[in-house]
């Protein structure tokens, strides 16, 4: 009896450690538990068991199986293919359900997110026929979330059903679809959505082309027109309408309305003037024209969003420079002798204040402050305007993870929390954004002091506790790259700078705190991280051991 309870009791801690391989890389729809992250799974007894899963009420459980076993065992493609598409298909339905019974974004999200993933791999799987009822199921998914109020969600659907093959569309309702989209778009014009507004009306045409038919036409390029004038009328700065007339003259270009476009011209340059005296001086010793922002900002416009992201990770313009902000402090300090004899004090919440009392404590939170200038004209003037111009190109969540999860340092367990603060970000609630970015960005440097072989856990003699962040910064120093490190300090820790982690994770800020330039900040941090390839210590070791044979035996 104690046997045979002892041989239950292995087994059943045999299936955890099996299902805890199976979602260990589970954030999303789209995140993969591979042979090469599950090795575990891999083994007969692993297949075994995903094999008894095939069975399992939950689509969820019964997509992660089927996939593994496409990926692994090839002698069961077919069969596995197919299960794993319907419970795709099954998966997505219900969350569509949900998202129109309950309204909210939360479900709708996620019904999306299977949608693109469930397509994706019903094409590379050749599932012809889930593919076809995926894509009406998502039609009517459109309908009916546009009946309860909820249409915004009809560009999201398109962006995975023109991925579709062209005659597979047409054999569905894609008519009713394109007419949703223009209607929802009319909406959001009336509302002054004018983001929301065009990514309906270029949904329409990519859902048009998809089947064969024109894109924009000359009614649909005037409509885009108009919705860049009217956002240009309602911006809040003068560079913000620059911008928006610029591409509202070249919509009236394309829609052969030249009259229109001149008209928009001397808009356009009334609104440059302003720009240009609004901008003015910034600083004591720091001008910047509108031209010069618009020059710096161009090459991004120029390329596709995925490339755009890749030189936004590397861009040296963006980047801070430590060498030349200390060199600019000290220059300030020359040109003005007596303010550096001046202790400074930094507010805090609830009317407290830091002041250091050290000259080197002084010295510090002097660059730290320079630092801080330079990040936030840095954010405000050119990375919250060039992200702006690659959301209304059509920036999505997806072009995020993706570039994002090229890199090993990302795993699948970030996922969730990255997306739902892109979708907050995407969806104007700055508030929600960082206090969902911030922590998971912790969350990943944490993992890299890891890999690099630096424990994050301190033993105490009352127990175990988590290293601070700053220790994590500290101990990754040597890691990064100064520009890198000097931003996620003053971004997240420092206290001359934003410590945007410790406002969050104290709720020490207002909410006029978390604004856009903090969330291109952020933004911009994952995006250079993700540059970045962190090689885990024992693959270092061994690579440094057999160069130190082979210059012994050279």
């Amino acid at each position: 009896m104690e046997k045979a309870l002892a041989r239950g009791g292995e087994a059943a801690a045999k299936e955890l450690a099996f299902e805890c391989q199976l979602f260990a890389s589970f954030g999303s729809a789209a995140g993969v538990t591979t042979p090469e992250s599950a090795p575990q799974l891999a083994t007969a007894e692993g297949l075994a068991y995903l094999r008894s899963r095939l069975a399992s009420p939950s689509a969820i459980v019964r997509v992660l199986a089927a996939r593994f076993l496409w990926l692994a065992a090839r002698a069961e493609v077919k069969h596995s293919g197919k299960l794993a598409s319907e419970a795709y298909l099954e998966w997505f339905s219900a969350a569509a359900e949900r998202a129109v019974k309950h309204r909210t974004a939360d479900w709708a999200s996620q019904a999306v997110d299977v949608l693109s993933a469930g397509v994706g791999f019903s094409k590379e799987s050749g599932q012809h026929a889930v593919q076809l009822e995926l894509a009406r199921t998502a039609i009517r998914f459109a309908n009916r979330m546009a009946a309860v109020g909820m249409g915004g969600w009809v560009a999201s659907c398109a962006e995975s059903l023109v991925k579709l093959p062209k005659r597979l569309l047409k054999q569905c309702e894609v008519a009713a679809l394109i007419e949703i989209s223009q209607a929802e778009a009319e909406v959001a014009q009336t509302t002054g959505n004018f983001w929301l507004e065009r990514a309906l009306l270029e949904a329409g045409s990519r859902l048009r082309r998809a089947v064969g038919l024109p894109g924009l036409d000359a009614e649909d390029w005037a409509r885009l027109a108009a919705s860049h004038e009217r956002e240009a009328a309602a911006a809040g700065s003068a560079m913000l309408a620059e911008s928006a007339y610029s591409e509202a003259v070249h919509a009236y270009r394309m829609a052969q309305k030249p009259d229109e476009a001149q008209r928009v011209s001397s808009l356009l340059e009334r609104s440059s003037e302003r720009a240009r005296s609004e901008l003015g001086e910034v600083s004591s010793d720091f001008k910047i024209s509108t031209k010069v922002v618009e020059d710096f900002i161009r090459p991004f416009e120029r390329r596709s969003i995925p490339d755009a992201l890749k030189l936004l990770a590397i861009h040296p313009g963006l980047r801070m420079d430590p060498d030349r902000i200390a060199d600019a402090n000290a220059k300030l300090a020359k040109s003005a002798p007596f303010q550096a004899l001046v202790p400074w004090k930094l507010l805090g919440p609830e009317e407290t204040f830091f002041a250091p009392r050290t000259d080197e404590g002084q010295s510090v939170l002097r660059f730290q402050q320079a630092a801080l200038r330079w990040l936030s004209l840095n954010s405000q003037l050119f990375l919250v305007e060039i992200l702006r111009r690659l959301r209304r190109r059509g920036l999505n969540e997806q072009h995020l993870l993706e570039h994002c999860f090229v890199s090993n340092i990302f795993e699948g367990a970030d996922r969730p929390l990255l997306a739902r603060g892109v979708r907050h970000w995407l969806a104007g609630d700055n508030l929600s954004a960082l206090h969902l970015l911030v922590p998971a960005l912790e969350r990943v440097l944490r993992r890299m002091c890891r890999k690099v072989g630096v424990p994050t856990i301190a033993v105490k003699e009352d127990g175990a506790e988590q290293i601070s962040i700053n220790a994590v910064l500290e101990h990754l120093k040597p890691q990064l790259e100064p520009s890198l490190w000097l931003e996620l300090s003053i971004a997240l820790v420092e206290k001359g700078g934003w410590s945007m982690r410790h406002f969050i994770a104290h709720g020490l800020a207002e909410a006029d705190y978390f604004d856009a330039s903090k969330v291109a900040c952020v933004l911009h941090l994952y995006l250079m991280i993700s540059a970045l390839r962190v090689e885990p210590l024992a693959a270092a070791s061994a690579r440094e051991r057999a160069t130190t044979q082979d210059e012994s035996t050279g």
